[in-house]
C-alpha cells in the first residue's frame, strides 16, 4: 500500500515529501517530518523489513496514532 501511493519506494525508501503531504489535516507538519527524516534512516534485511522498522520508529515517536477502521470493508 505505501508503495503504491509513493509513499516508499520499491527498495523501501521513505519518501519524506510525500509521506508529510498525506497526513491528515491537525497533525504538526514539521514535527512530522522532523520525525520522518530520523526514521528514514532505519534499515532492515530487505525492502518489506525497511518499511517496517521505519514505521516503528515513527510509531514510537509520535504522540498520535491514526486509528483505521476496517469493519465496514466488504471483501469478495
Amino acid at each position: 500500500m505505501l508503495k503504491k501511493v509513493d509513499i516508499v519506494t520499491s527498495d523501501g525508501q521513505l519518501n519524506v515529501d510525500v509521506a508529510v503531504s498525506k497526513m491528515p489535516p491537525g497533525l504538526d507538519r514539521n514535527d512530522s517530518r522532523k520525525l520522518l527524516e530520523s526514521c528514514k534512516t532505519k534499515t532492515g534485511k530487505d525492502g518489506l523489513n525497511t518499511v517496517f522498522e521505519i514505521f516503528k520508529s515513527y510509531f514510537a515517536g509520535t504522540k498520535y496514532h491514526v486509528k483505521l477502521d476496517f469493519t465496514n470493508i466488504l471483501v469478495y
